[in-house]
């Protein structure tokens, strides 16, 4: 009994409790790549500068996916996690995390859409454009809640 109820205080404080969507909070994206599939968290930024979840959201990569590049398939972690989050980011600006370093070059809304693309790629740069975010690179080790 005592047991039990010490794990159930445990499960209550940790940081894996999902929080309720606050307009008024900051939003971050944390989305990661594997080579059999993707994954991304939502949270808030609180005042004190932790994170506390919203939202969980991963997949399996079909056969043809699992074929994509790596930077493919991390832009298209970025790009179904906001697709599965539209409610809570669209007209609000966000935290966009990746532990994917080139994709500060290529998604970064500083820099300049390189001129040669697939156009899947084109397809998921004009996509992402309709949102208004920050890319900000992480070590993956660093990135919240991912375990």
């Amino acid at each position: 009994e005592s047991h039990a109820f010490t794990a159930v205080k445990s499960l209550i404080t940790s940081d894996t409790i999902l929080v309720q969507f606050n307009k008024n909070l900051p939003l971050v994206l944390a989305a990661d790549a594997s080579p059999f599939g993707i994954g991304a968290v939502l949270s808030h930024r609180l005042p004190n500068g932790s994170e506390a979840p919203i939202a969980f959201f991963s997949r399996t990569l079909p056969a043809a996916e699992r074929n994509y590049s790596q930077i493919n398939k991390e832009v298209l972690a970025a790009v179904a996690s906001i697709k599965k989050f539209h409610e809570f980011l669209y007209g609000h600006h966000f935290e966009l995390v990746t532990d994917y370093k080139p994709l500060l070059g290529l998604l970064a809304g500083d820099c300049q859409t390189p001129q040669i693309l697939s156009p899947r790629m084109v397809r998921w740069t004009l996509f992402l454009a309709a949102y208004s975010y920050t890319l900000v690179h992480c070590a993956g080790k660093q990135i919240s809640h991912t375990g």
